[in-house]
């Protein structure tokens, strides 16, 4: 099974305020990807594509193989981060 993150942000009044959709909130997303920790051992799912202006990662369930939490969450934030660049 395969599932995309997605968010969905209000208009913005200020024009001198980057938009939300630019700025990537990557403590968030690996929370919520860790939240799902379950799903990806159990093997419900087995990757899940995380998409931001345009560009486009992968987390595979091997991320969740890892041997501590801090272990995954930072093999889920390195994955991330390559939406920066």
């Amino acid at each position: 099974m395969k599932v995309f993150v997605t968010a969905k942000f209000s208009s913005i009044k200020n024009q001198n305020t980057p938009s939300p959709e630019s700025i990537l909130n990557t403590r968030k997303i690996v929370s919520e990807l860790f939240g799902r920790h379950a799903d990806f051992t159990q093997g419900s799912l087995d990757e899940c594509y995380v998409v931001h202006n345009s560009k486009a990662v992968v987390v595979k369930s091997e991320a969740f193989e890892a041997p501590d939490k801090e272990s995954i969450k930072q093999i889920i934030n390195d994955v991330i981060e390559k939406l920066r660049t």
